[in-house]
């Protein structure tokens, strides 16, 4: 039995509770004890009562709570049901859209497609059409140059005729004079006669066309190297006619040697001018030109200098080129008339044609300063190109190129119409010996003296001390025989196939013989003077191009040097706007 107090419920009502009246007895009762045993029954009864509604009513709120918890169930799972078709629904929606962004993407792509292709076709067509374009092109060039050829060779065969006749004549005139002095010595005595001039001993040599290797493509759009015969120069156009012998590489050595053998006597040459000058007063003034000679040409300038802005500035630098070459011009044309000292041409010519080579040492006499002072030209000049090799910011070897080229090719300075380039070539031989397709192993020091690598105090310079002076040389020669005499009277020593044939010998050496020289002499050739050989040349320079610094680096083992003709690519694309 529970004896607790009962707390206060909104569902205990006070009508429900016992009443002390309810617990009172309608008979008396007499003895305390008993009244406190009824009392104590009294409330024992009433506590009863209480508990008992105490539990129907705890009992009334535990269903309370059951329902109230199934509804908040009910309505729970009411809840989670339609969250769940919502979520359902916002899937599906979200598929929907997704789908709708892949359909538009998949149009668009399909139309970016089909205008991606459209202007392929038109590009390509664009392409077929320009190709056609240099074909027609490359065709009428091809009949014009055909025409100039042929002009070029009926005016080579007039001057061969005339050169005949005029031998002819002058082998009569000497036939007669023999004659006389035979009839002469018939009836007097004869007195010995000595000669000023050496005899020369020269080998017989015959008078050939000039043998290069062309870089034609092949059938698969790739450039190789076929071997093929250059148009013969024209009389009187350059000094050095290439041999064509069964045996190219022993004809090459034969004429570097005796480009070396002149190189010697250059040298002696000097030496014994400079005591010449010293002791003949008349030969004084020779040393004043040089002084001359060797200021006119560092003081030329490049009218194509970005930093000269205006026309006028132009004009006004041309003039001044032109004046300080007729300087030089008028001092040449001196030495040339001066004739208190003479040696015979003979001494500075490599390969001369039989014209020369069978004159007499009386009429094979040249003015020996005429010689000193193009010997001292062609030194300054090379000295200039080799100090400018670093050079970026400006460039001061193409108008030395140009004087150099014009100063060899002037009909006032050759002898019997043959060119005294021998003389400058001899200095290159000896400078830049890659550029004539000579080669050697780097690792060696016969093989270095073989490459140029040039030698001071006894001991080889540093390879970048070499490949400034390698790539100042190249740039000069391109310099040199990249030049246009179409519209001038005189003939060109140095015509432009020469640099093609260089640029063939490059490309065209053996593998293992390719040294980091060859690829710094072909990045000189070509840097600063690849768009004029395209010029020239026009498609046929795109296939020697695209074999020079594209086929020709990749043929070898990775290395620096050919990494630098590599980069040429892009600048050569950039500028000429094609693709090799």
């Amino acid at each position: 039995m529970r004896f607790t107090t009962p707390n206060r419920d909104e569902n205990l009502h006070p009508q429900t509770l016992p009443t002390p009246s309810s617990f009172t007895s309608s008979s008396p009762i007499d003895s305390p004890s008993a009244q406190l045993f009824q009392e104590i029954s009294n409330r024992a009864r009433s506590q009863t009562v209480f508990n008992k509604q105490w539990d129907r009513s705890e009992q009334m709120q535990s269903e309370n709570h059951a329902a109230a918890l199934k509804a908040a169930h009910e309505e729970h799972e009411r809840v989670r049901i339609h969250a769940e078709l919502f979520h359902a629904e916002c899937l599906r929606e979200r598929e929907r859209k997704r789908q709708q962004e892949q359909e538009r993407e998949a149009l668009e792509l399909t139309l970016l497609r089909r205008k991606n292709a459209e202007e392929e076709a038109r590009h390509h067509q664009n392409l077929l059409n320009d190709v056609k374009k240099k074909a027609e092109q490359a065709e009428r060039e091809a009949e014009q140059l055909k025409r100039s050829i042929r002009l070029e060779q009926e005016a080579h065969a007039a001057r061969e005729a005339e050169l005949k006749a005029d031998a002819e004549r002058r082998a009569d005139a000497e036939r007669q004079a023999q004659q006389a002095a035979a009839l002469k010595h018939a009836v007097t005595p004869r007195q010995p006669a000595v000669s000023s001039a050496p005899a020369v001993a020269l080998p017989a040599q015959q008078a050939t066309t000039a043998p290069a290797t062309n870089m034609a493509p092949s059938a698969n759009g790739a450039s190789t190297a076929t071997a093929t015969t250059t148009p013969a120069p024209t009389a009187g156009s350059t000094s050095v006619p290439p041999p064509q012998l069964d045996t190219p590489v022993e004809e090459l050595e034969r004429l570097h040697k005796r480009y070396l053998e002149i190189h010697q006597y250059l040298k002696e040459h000097r030496r014994k001018m400079a005591r010449a000058i010293k002791s003949d007063p008349s030969l004084s003034v020779v040393s004043d030109w040089r002084r001359d000679i060797t200021k006119l040409l560092g003081q030329l300038t490049n009218e194509r200098d970005p930093s000269v802005k205006t026309e006028k500035e132009r004009n006004e630098m041309r003039r001044s080129n032109t004046d300080k070459r007729n300087k030089v011009y008028d001092a040449l044309g001196l030495a040339r008339d001066l004739k208190s000292a003479m040696i015979d041409v003979r001494l500075v010519c490599a390969n001369p044609p039989p014209e020369i080579a069978q004159l007499s040492n009386e009429n094979a006499q040249v003015s020996a300063s005429l010689v000193f002072l193009l010997n001292m030209l062609s030194k300054t000049a090379i000295r200039q190109f080799i100090n400018s090799g670093a050079v970026t910011t400006f460039d001061p070897i193409e108008p030395i190129g140009i004087t150099v080229s014009m100063i060899f090719s002037r009909a006032g300075f050759r002898f019997h119409g043959y060119s005294l380039m021998d003389i400058f070539l001899a200095k290159y031989h000896f400078a830049c010996p890659v550029l004539f397709g000579i080669y050697g192993p780097e690792r060696t020091p016969t093989g270095m003296r073989r490459l140029g690598w040039y030698e001071s105090e006894g001991e080889f310079i540093g390879r970048q001390e070499h490949n400034e002076r390698m790539a100042g040389l190249a740039a000069g020669w391109s310099a040199i025989t990249l030049r246009n005499y179409l519209k001038t009277k005189h003939v060109n020593c140095l015509p432009p196939w020469v640099f093609w044939q260089t640029l063939a010998r490059i490309v065209n050496t053996p593998k293992h013989q390719v040294t980091q020289t060859h690829f710094v002499v072909l990045r000189g050739l070509l840097e600063r003077n690849f768009e004029m050989f395209h010029t020239m040349y026009q498609d046929f320079a795109l296939i020697a191009l695209r074999r020079a610094v594209v086929d020709f680096p990749n043929s070898v083992p990775k290395n620096t040097a050919a990494d630098g003709v590599m980069v040429l690519r892009d600048v050569i694309e950039s500028r000429l706007k094609v693709r090799l």
